[in-house]
């Protein structure tokens, strides 16, 4: 991916940029602060300016780039560190000295500013940001391809069309080829696109087709280019793929293990060692999946939590890990209903009879792996939730006492 900025030519046009969220129950009002002044005067706009709240921030340079975004639980004190005269701010004073002012905007609850600021820094691409940008993420996602004959491929951007996903796992050589080898073990294919399948019993397949695959020679592939096997053949192996993906590696794990065994002992070392470097492969890849796959695949809750703007109470709703909406409580009987009414759409979804069953967008990948890291540092907010079921429950029991 191209390394690229979002060019604005007016403040306005980029305020309101700025200012798009999905969340409209806690949107708050996007402002500038200009860059004018002394340090220490600047230092005290902001202490009289800013309130203590959460919130994010972005700097913004003298041709309109948004250069660094940024997110603080208390946004004074962050901010402050900007204007600081002292030479351990070495990397706040570059910042400051690249930009002509910053927009900022409050947010109801530290996890919602973190959220916002990974989503403001994967809109605008900021030069000096690393974490959470697009090009600096050095992180992929297993795809299955959306085609005639499915097959695996390790991505950095999440295609439009696909049959599967699985991820984020580290994008270096080893899950490459951790990719690559399970194709190989479940003999799907790694062949074009474009290449034109013929499974067996095909009455469109040419009465004869050329052996041009090595893969098809060695046994390696199931070869459906050549109508070598049924199409529910190859569909039970890429089911297979699949479940091992999933979370069901087992079997497969103990497959590889008797096969390793008797290479060795038939003193067919090469193999025994391609088989060994196999495992190693998929145990890297199953165990980053294992982390954040599985938790994402059972997120499925409500999480309370109290706004620092206002005082109320706001109900997180995530399924699969992803924030579907922000809500503030419902207390009124048409709020009930609206939310048990999203609610029920979210559970055909984890149900199978919606089509949308897993995120699909890198921002959403984005966003649960943030939520899984906030669960895991503030354990005890799990304590906190309560599961799609309980929440309709507390709501359906209003309307009954309502009627």
């Amino acid at each position: 991916m191209a390394r690229k900025q979002v060019n604005v030519e007016t403040l306005p046009q980029l305020t309101s940029m700025f200012d798009e969220c999905g969340w409209s129950a806690v949107s708050s009002e996007v402002s500038w602060f200009s860059f004018h002044g002394t340090l220490r005067s600047m230092r005290e706009r902001v202490r009289s300016t800013f309130p203590e709240y959460p919130g994010v921030y972005a700097m913004v340079n003298a041709q309109g780039h948004v250069v660094y975004v940024g997110m603080s639980k208390k946004l004074p004190k962050r901010l402050q560190t900007y204007f600081s005269s002292t030479t351990k701010r070495k990397k706040e004073s570059w910042i400051r000295r690249t930009a002509v002012g910053f927009l900022w905007q409050p947010f109801p609850h530290p996890l919602l500013a973190r959220l916002r600021e990974r989503e403001l820094i994967r809109r605008f691409r900021p030069m000096i940001n690393v974490q959470g940008h697009p090009v600096q993420m050095k992180v992929g996602y297993i795809v299955a391809t959306q085609q005639t004959a499915e097959s695996f491929q390790l991505v950095t951007e999440i295609p439009k069309q696909h049959a599967g996903i699985w991820g984020p796992v580290p994008v270096n050589q080893l899950s490459k080829s951790a990719v690559e080898e399970l194709n190989i073990q479940f003999g799907l294919r790694d062949c074009p696109k474009r290449t034109a399948m013929y499974f067996d019993g095909d009455k469109q397949a040419p009465e004869t087709v050329p052996i041009t695959c090595m893969r098809a020679e060695l046994k390696t592939c199931l070869a459906p280019c050549l109508g070598s096997c049924t199409e529910g053949k190859y569909q039970r192996a890429f089911k297979s793929a699949k479940s091992f993906l999933s979370g069901r590696s087992q079997k497969v794990f103990s497959q590889i293990e008797e096969e390793m065994t008797k290479a060795a002992l038939n003193r067919q070392f090469e193999v025994a060692a391609k088989l060994r470097d196999r495992t190693k492969g998929f145990r890297y890849v199953n165990d980053h999946l294992r982390r954040f796959h599985d938790w994402s695949s059972r997120a499925n809750f409500v999480y309370p939590v109290q706004c620092e703007l206002s005082q109320a109470e706001l109900w997180i709703i995530v399924v699969r890990g992803i924030i579907v909406d922000v809500v503030p409580t419902p207390k009124e009987t048409e709020d009930r209903t609206q939310v048990a009414s999203m609610i029920e759409t979210s559970r055909k979804q984890l149900s199978g009879e919606s089509a949308k069953r897993n995120v699909s967008e890198p921002g959403d990948f984005e966003a649960a792996r943030i939520l899984f890291r906030w669960f895991q540092k503030e354990s005890d907010e799990t304590q906190k939730q309560f599961s799609l079921a309980q929440a309709l429950k507390r709501l359906n029991a209003h309307k009954r006492k309502a009627s």
